[in-house]
């Protein structure tokens, strides 16, 4: 029975050591016992360190020797970065002379001490490091020493951290202060005290992996005067300054003097005398053409009024039915174009090519999908022709507004490659403007497109374009706010103002591309004519149109709403030539013989009829798969701030 205590406390012993790792675990674990700083500072603000580091070697993580890094590369308040200068002037160990190697990785400059082919002893050993720098801070009531004494990236914990800051001699001390923690901290586990120009720094607790001391110290102007690399410096900061908002503005003027001046040469409308309403349209001008002449491109009012006019002119009849569960409320109307007799050769060859393309050898058609292709072709015809006839009387001026693209990326790239290259963001830069350049292209068109179709839906005032242009702007949105982002970045990377103007820029393309558009000055002129159409289609008080027409007005008739229903349509202002024939049109129980449904009974309807047809013919189109369309003072130190600082490691 007397052995059981025996093997109890065997068992405990080995369990205690198991658990603990032996009696000299704690004290075998690598770290650094003492890291002492030294900062003594010159009259002409040059800052000699020394740095004695003891440490206890285990040969686990110090193997062959120590790295030390420093951080030579700071960003300014622009954003700037500004590079530190350093002198190495010693490396010892042990109070003797020890291999060492620099280079610099990112903001770091490392030093890497050691014998590479030599293990280093278990111990006790101290790396001495001596070097110089210019990192004295001057304000404009004071100048101070804001200082990382240890550095924050240590994987070892420091036992005991001490540093003294040396001031020229007769310079007194203002103010002293001390950080600790890891980076950001504004703990203050430390003591100081000072002695004359003197100020003494030491830690109250050990500091953890990753935990640093920085100090500070303050003193009057005049003591200490700003060395030759502070001055450059200065001078490289002013310079970046400046150039961060003199770049972005000299980009902005360049590019709007060149669309200034290049619209005053060729983008300036000509005049073409005064608008007086016009009854009757030029002879042989066709609806499509008035539409694609007023806006300057292709509509799908284009292709809509051409169906009208054929059918006006006794080429086709448009039938309308409801089917379906809402055909009681007149919700679910379905067209069917009837191909009419009569002489193709009263047309024009447009006319024709798109009668022969959109029935091709078939006596009717639906606006559904079984009649996209029909649709697709005749739609692309008349697009063609359009683009082909408009040349005689619209200039794009495409060359000018490529010209200024391309002078606003070069001057956008140069300037905002040299900006970025102060901030040491090149890489992000170029990354960001590759990807805005294609990006860019693709949400200007849809935000161009989303615009249009709110255009035409507040026009028409009908609900399935509202409802469709509330959705191509919920489909826009991610677009958009990539191109936020984009832009943010850029301001981030490069300047903030650089941001606005590459947004101003954009902004200056976008709307010279569409002012650069002109007229020849017969497309002047036949402009100048159409819209005195639209003003006499659009504007229903008799008194006005009398007043500024110079020919007598022709008479409401039926006969003459119908022959001008077709430009109405294509000039957008159908609603508006209809309420002027409201009274005539259901006084006469006006319906059409080309057209067969309730949407032309007594003409209350008509309004609904264009809009149902648009909606029809656009359905069909889609489904086609066409688109139509610091200081250490006053709250700002904390711990891991000021000059100085990095850490290192073994190795």
């Amino acid at each position: 029975m007397a052995k059981k205590p025996l093997y109890l406390a065997l068992f405990v012993l080995f369990f205690a050591l198991f658990l603990g790792g032996g009696p000299s675990a704690a004290s075998s674990k690598e770290r650094i016992l003492e890291f002492s700083s030294v900062i003594d500072v010159s009259k002409d603000g040059t800052l000699t360190v020394r740095e004695d580091i003891t440490f206890l070697v285990e040969n686990r993580e110090i193997k062959r020797g120590i790295y030390r890094s420093f951080p030579i590369k700071y960003k300014d308040k622009m954003g700037n970065v500004m590079r530190m200068d350093f002198h190495l002037l010693e490396v010892l160990l042990d109070g003797r002379s020890v291999p060492h190697k620099t280079s610099t990785e990112g903001n770091m400059l490392k030093i890497r001490i050691g014998d590479p082919n030599k293990l280093l002893s278990k111990g006790i050993h101290t790396y001495t490091i001596t070097y110089q720098t210019s990192q004295v801070s001057f304000f404009e009531d004071h100048d101070e020493i804001y200082w990382n004494a240890t550095g924050n990236n240590w994987p070892f914990p420091i036992d005991k951290a001490r540093a003294w800051v040396s001031l020229p001699e007769g310079t007194p001390i203002l103010q002293m202060t001390a950080y600790t923690g890891r980076f950001g901290s504004h703990e203050q586990k430390a003591r100081w005290e000072k002695d004359g120009s003197v100020a003494y720094f030491e830690t109250t607790s050990p500091l953890l992996e990753n935990q640093g001391l920085t100090i500070a110290v303050s003193f009057p102007k005049g003591y200490v005067n700003p060395s030759e690399e502070y001055k450059k410096r200065q001078k490289q900061y002013r310079t970046a300054a400046t150039l961060n908002w003199l770049l972005p503005l000299i980009c902005l003027l360049l590019v709007t003097s060149y669309y200034g001046l290049t619209w005053l040469k060729v983008g300036k409308d000509i005049k073409a005398g005064p608008i007086i309403p016009i009854f009757r349209p030029i002879k042989g001008l066709l609806p499509s053409e008035a539409s694609y002449l007023y806006r300057q491109k292709f509509n799908e009012d284009a292709f809509v009024s051409t169906i009208i006019d054929l059918a006006v002119k006794g080429f086709i009849k448009i039938e309308e039915k409801e089917e379906g569960l809402l055909k009681f409320l007149g919700k679910n109307k379905k067209y069917t174009l009837i191909r009419q007799q009569g002489q193709d050769t009263d047309l024009s060859l447009p006319e024709q090519k798109f009668l022969a393309e959109l029935f091709r050898d078939m006596p009717y058609i639906s606006l559904d999908k079984s009649s996209a292709s029909h649709i697709k072709a005749a739609r692309n015809g008349l697009k063609e022709w359009l683009n082909s006839w408009g040349k005689r009387y619209l200039k794009s001026n495409l060359k000018w507004v490529l010209a200024g693209c391309t002078l606003s990326a070069i001057l956008l790239t140069i300037s905002g490659f040299f900006l970025s290259t102060l901030k040491g963001s090149t890489g992000i830069f170029a990354f960001m403007t590759l990807w805005l350049s294609i990006w860019t292209l693709g949400t200007a068109k849809l935000f161009t497109s989303t615009l249009s179709l709110f255009k035409e839906a507040i026009s028409r005032s009908k609900f399935w374009l509202v409802l469709r242009a509330f959705i191509m702007a919920a489909f826009s949105i991610p677009f958009v706010m990539g191109e936020i982002f984009g832009v943010t970045t850029l301001a981030f990377v490069v300047s903030p103002l650089f941001a606005v103007s590459v947004v101003v820029i954009m902004i200056l393309n976008l709307v010279f591309w569409r002012l650069m558009k002109n007229y020849t000055p017969e497309g002047a002129e036949l402009l100048r004519h159409i819209k005195g159409l639209r003003m006499y289609l659009q504007v229903a008080e008799k008194d006005r149109i009398r007043h500024l027409a110079s020919l007598p007005i022709p008479d409401r008739t039926p006969e003459h709403f119908e022959r001008l229903l077709p430009f109405a349509i294509a000039l957008g202002v159908e609603k508006a030539w209809a309420s002027q024939f409201q009274d005539v049109l259901s006084a006469s129980n006006y319906s059409p013989a080309w057209y067969s449904g309730r949407s032309f009974y007594g003409g209350i309807y008509y309004g609904n009829l264009v809009s149902n047809l648009s909606g029809s013919i656009g359905s069909a189109i889609a489904s086609s798969g066409v688109s139509p369309g610091s200081s250490g003072f006053g709250g700002g130190g904390f711990s891991g701030g000021g000059g100085g600082g990095g850490g290192g490691g073994g190795w």
